[in-house]
């Protein structure tokens, strides 16, 4: 399984002076090589200088191949770039993509480093690819890769920037054949622009996903049709989605904590509450559409904290407001600088007062309340 991350020679290192001055066995013979190329080499050549590059390196290292691979490996380990979210609010690292290449990086340095790197399980638990339905290559690339993770949780990043291109069939069924091989080792779960119709092909291979931890779906497709994400068996705790209904992302909302969810209905945040019991953290777009009951019970809540509204219609939001019971509410923030908001102030002030809840930070940007309004909604309990 060699094939993978060596797709090009290795760059020789700046040659090296012994201690009779003159260069190292490696050097002096990757310099003659080089000195005897015609302008335009060969194949031939280029791969000949790519091996003699890859033993200078070898004899370049100092330690590496002279410690026990468990040394090197945890070497190797400490050399990966940290891909660690910046926040609660991110699923992955901004830089996420460019960083799961450093494996292939390490193996480009020489054989021996390739052997100890392809060995590691850790250095493979992430991967980040773009759905290409032309590159032929891809799914044997995804199941080289996925299966030197041995059995460790998976970070899987799929992402689509080729609007034009037209699905292959076939290499879109191998592709989604080689992911949904490891389906049940997901840990986190990032679906970038990958087209809405090709959803139904995630994790039809396997019921086990009860690994899944974090789930993020960015949909940006125009098309009219409604999109249906579904993987019933799977238990996050951390949810981001955009641009896809609430009632189209079929997961079990059970032990969700966290939720960034934008353009969901007011009954649809209802739902979302009624089956997330466990749910601490809501960040929410509320956009108008949809038929109210004419009658209602107040929805209670026990476990939200965190409560931010970053997109909604004043009149919905009133509705929403006057219809929840927020008890372990402590942070409130509604609203972008830009926008001018006309909430009934009476309205928080009676979700307040019923909740009984402890506020700590309240941000509400652009209204037109008086300080006076905003004290009297504070001391209210």
């Amino acid at each position: 399984m060699e094939s993978i991350g060596r797709t090009d020679a290795p760059e020789p290192q700046n040659r090296c002076t012994c201690p009779d001055g003159g260069p190292c066995n490696a050097c002096a013979e990757i310099t003659e090589v080089e000195l005897q190329l015609p302008p335009s080499p060969s194949k031939l050549d280029i791969e000949k200088l790519g091996d003699l590059g890859t033993t200078l390196n070898r004899a370049h290292d100092p330690f590496i191949l002279r410690a026990p691979i468990e040394i090197a490996s945890a070497i190797f380990e400490w050399c990966l770039p940290s891909l660690e979210p910046k926040s609660e609010s991110d699923v992955l690292p901004r830089r996420f993509r460019q960083a799961v290449v450093a494996p292939l990086l390490l193996g480009k340095i020489c054989s021996d480093w390739r052997r100890i790197a392809w060995s590691t399980p850790t250095l493979w638990t992430r991967i980040a690819f773009p759905f290409n339905p032309h590159l032929s290559w891809e799914p044997d690339f995804i199941r080289e890769w996925l299966v030197r993770s041995g059995g460790l949780p998976l970070t899987i990043c799929v992402y689509q920037h080729w609007r034009s291109l037209e699905p292959n069939r076939s290499l879109t069924n191998a592709l989604f054949d080689a992911l949904n091989q490891y389906c049940a080792r997901w840990e986190t779960l990032d679906i970038d622009q990958v087209p809405p119709a090709l959803y139904a092909q995630l994790c039809r291979s396997s019921s086990s996903t009860t690994m899944l931890r974090s789930l993020s779906i960015y949909n940006d497709c125009n098309d009219d049709q409604e999109s249906t994400f579904a993987i019933p068996n799977a238990t996050p705790d951390k949810v981001f989605v955009r641009k896809l209904r609430f009632n189209s992302v079929h997961i079990a909302w059970d032990n969700v904590t966290f939720v960034d969810m934008e353009e969901l209905r007011v009954q649809e945040c209802f739902k979302l509450l009624s089956q997330a019991p466990k749910l601490q953290t809501l960040r929410v777009g509320i956009r108008p559409g949809g038929v109210l009951p004419s009658s209602y019970n107040q929805l209670i809540h026990n476990e939200l904290k965190d409560l931010y509204i970053y997109e909604f219609n004043d009149a919905l939001l009133n509705i929403f407001f006057d219809r929840v019971i927020f008890p372990a509410l402590l942070d409130l923030a509604i609203g972008p600088e830009d926008f001018q908001i006309q909430i009934d102030y009476e309205k928080l002030w009676s979700l307040f007062k019923r909740s009984g809840c402890q506020i700590q930070q309240f941000y509400i940007a652009g209204t037109y309340y008086s300080i006076d309004d905003i004290a009297s909604l504070l001391p209210c309990y």
